[in-house]
């Protein structure tokens, strides 16, 4: 019993720590879209890390959905789409898929690919390094050369904000673009908005200045 309350104590300082790490979140990002199956809920600025929150719906079938680790020729990398400057994926985590916790980690010995079923809702976090404030927009594509592949899972032009953006947007906001999306692909509205208690404003928060990557 003692090892299980550890464990979870454990849990809670690192879910703890994360959250005390993110200056600040993008409720509403804006970005395009190839295909619409699949939508990023928010992006979390961290002083080391963007951390992009992912949501796809294996919607049409094309054999296995994957997800794919670091070592993997279509892993994630993030474009600049002014300079065309390339920067690696670091590491997926936290993968739910249907409601349900399914893996923690994709990263470089551990698992290198996540596969999903026809019909399956698959939500996780993609790390990528903090890139530099004059970095203004960036490509996420799923495999190099795949830019127009309809059946990867690409957002292009993702605006990347700052801490003071007037279009950061709201919890709220965030959820009533996940309901929209669950009801064009679903028929039906599966996720529930908690109660939203105000948070500081990130005015109010003394920030860094970044040089990044």
């Amino acid at each position: 019993m003692r090892a299980i309350a550890f464990l979870l104590l454990l849990v809670a300082f690192q879910i703890n720590l994360k959250s005390q790490n993110v200056i600040f979140t993008d409720y509403k990002p804006s970005y395009q879209l190839l295909k619409k199956n699949h939508i990023i809920d928010k992006i979390e600025y961290t002083e080391e890390n963007i951390i992009i929150h992912f949501r796809v719906l294996a919607s049409y079938v094309a054999g296995k959905y994957t997800i794919y680790g670091v070592n993997e020729a279509n892993a994630w990398y993030l474009e600049d789409v002014m300079t065309a400057k390339e920067y690696d994926l670091l590491r997926v985590e936290n993968i739910h898929v249907n409601g349900e916790f399914a893996q923690d980690l994709i990263q470089f010995q551990e698992l290198e690919r996540f596969y999903m079923d026809l019909g399956d809702f698959m939500t996780c976090e993609v790390y990528f390094p903090r890139l530099s404030n004059d970095v203004k927009k960036v490509n996420l594509i799923e495999g190099r050369g795949q830019h127009n592949n309809e059946l990867h899972f690409n957002c292009l032009n993702i605006v990347l904000k700052a801490f003071d953006s007037p279009d950061l947007g709201t919890e709220k906001d965030m959820y009533e673009r996940i309901q929209a999306f669950e009801e064009e692909n679903l028929g039906e509205v599966i996720t529930v908005a908690p109660v939203i208690i105000p948070s500081q404003k990130v005015e109010d928060i003394e920030l860094p200045s970044y040089e990044g990557n």
